[in-house]
C-alpha cells in the first residue's frame, strides 16, 4: 500500500451496479463528512486505499478514514483515523464489507441505486446492496453500463473497441451454477448464478472480461500447459494465457493450446474451483455462455428471461460473423 501512489488507489463499486461507486460527499474531508453512493468518475472522492490493518484511507486525506459506531442504520461517515475496530474492515467470500467492531456489513440504504443513496451499517444479508467489488482505477479502460435488466452491457475500450452484451457462464451439468470470482483471491470459482459477479464478456481479442473487475482479464497461472493451473484475474495484457474461444460443444479453449477452461472436481458445490485442464468432453468442461438471465432452474433446465432480442440483417453489420482459427 503506498499513500501518495495512484497504484494502490481503489475503487468500491456496488454488485448491485457497478456504474456507482463509495464515494464522499461533496468531496468534504471534515470529521463526519459523509459516505454515499455517486455514479464511479475516477475522482480523489472514490479513491480508497485499504491496507494490511483493514483501514480504508480516503485519498482526499489520507489522514481520514471510513468510520461507524455499531447500531444497525448507523451513518457511514469520515473520521480521523485512529485504527479502533469501528474503522477496520474486511472484504467476505462474497464481497461484503464487514465493520470488525459490529461484525455488520456496509449496506446502501433502502438498495437505491441512484446518485447521493445514502451508505449505512446494518446486519448482513447477503443481498446485492450488501457486496462490492474492489478494482484498482486504471485509465486503459472505461466503460457504459446499461440498466436493461442486468446484462445489456457496453464495454468501451481506449483502443475504440466496443463488446456488447454481459453473458453468464453456466456449467451445462448444473445450469444454476456459474464462474464467478471469489474477491478474497481473485480466482476463479464456481457460485450459483446471480445478477452480479458472474457476468462475462468475451472481445475480439479473445480476453474474457468481467463486469465488475475493470481492466482485469481472466489468467491462467503460467504458459498454460500444465494440467491443473489456477485461474485468477489480472491485469489485461493480452498474453497467450488470456486468450480464449469458445467451442460449439461448449468448451473454452486457451489459444495456442490443447487445454479447456473446467470445474475442478466431480461435485459442484458454491466455491469449487475453476481450472484448466486437457479437453477432452466431460461434463465438467462443457459451459453454456448466455445473455440470459435465469428466473427458475428446474431439473437442469432454465426458464430465462431475455434483456436482449436477435435479429439477422444481411445487409446490416450487426450480423457480421468473423470466423477465427481457434489455434491462434
Amino acid at each position: 500500500v503506498s499513500v501518495n501512489g495512484d497504484e494502490s488507489c481503489l475503487m468500491i463499486r456496488s454488485q448491485k451496479n457497478p456504474d456507482f461507486c463509495v464515494d464522499v460527499s461533496g468531496h468534504e474531508t471534515d470529521n463526519g463528512a459523509n459516505i454515499q453512493l455517486y455514479t464511479c468518475n475516477n475522482g480523489d472522492s472514490q479513491c480508497w486505499i485499504m491496507g494490511a490493518d483493514g483501514l480504508l484511507r480516503s485519498k482526499l486525506d489520507i489522514h481520514k478514514c471510513i468510520d461507524v459506531s455499531g447500531y444497525d442504520g448507523t451513518n457511514i461517515q469520515l473520521w480521523n483515523c485512529h485504527g479502533d475496530s469501528n474503522q477496520v474492515w474486511t472484504i467476505t467470500e462474497y464481497g461484503e464489507l464487514q465493520s470488525k467492531g459490529s461484525g455488520k456489513c456496509m449496506d446502501v440504504e433502502g438498495g437505491s441505486m441512484s446518485n447521493s443513496a445514502n451508505i449505512i451499517l446494518w446486519g448482513c444479508h447477503g443481498g446485492l446492496n450488501q457486496k462490492w467489488s474492489l478494482s484498482t482505477i486504471t485509465s486503459q479502460t472505461s466503460y457504459q453500463y446499461t440498466n436493461g435488466g442486468g446484462s445489456q452491457t457496453t464495454y468501451q475500450y481506449s483502443n475504440g473497441d466496443s463488446y456488447v452484451s454481459y453473458k453468464y457462464i453456466r456449467i451445462k451439468k448444473n445450469l444454476g451454477y456459474c464462474v464467478d470470482v471469489n474477491p478474497l483471491t481473485v480466482n476463479l470459482v464456481m457460485r450459483e448464478c446471480h445478477d452480479g459477479g458472474s457476468q462475462w464478456v468475451l472481445g475480439e481479442d479473445g480476453m474474457l472480461r468481467s463486469r465488475f473487475y475493470t481492466g482485469k482479464c481472466v489468467t491462467v497461472d503460467g504458459d498454460g500447459s500444465v494440467d491443473g493451473a489456477v485461474m485468477y484475474m489480472a491485469d489485461c495484457v493480452g498474453g497467450s494465457n488470456q486468450r480464449w474461444s469458445v467451442t460449439e460443444s461448449g468448451e473454452f479453449h486457451l489459444w495456442q493450446s490443447s487445454k479447456c477452461m473446467i470445474m475442478w472436481g466431480d461435485e459442484i458445490v458454491g466455491g469449487a474451483g475453476v481450472r484448466l485442464h486437457e479437453c477432452h468432453g466431460g461434463n465438467n468442461r462443457h459451459w453454456l455462455f448466455s445473455s440470459e438471465e435465469v428466473t427458475q432452474v428446474v431439473d437442469n433446465s432454465i426458464t430465462t428471461s431475455s434483456t436482449s432480442s436477435t435479429s439477422v440483417s444481411v445487409n446490416g453489420g450487426e450480423s457480421c460473423l468473423m470466423i477465427r482459427s481457434q489455434k491462434n
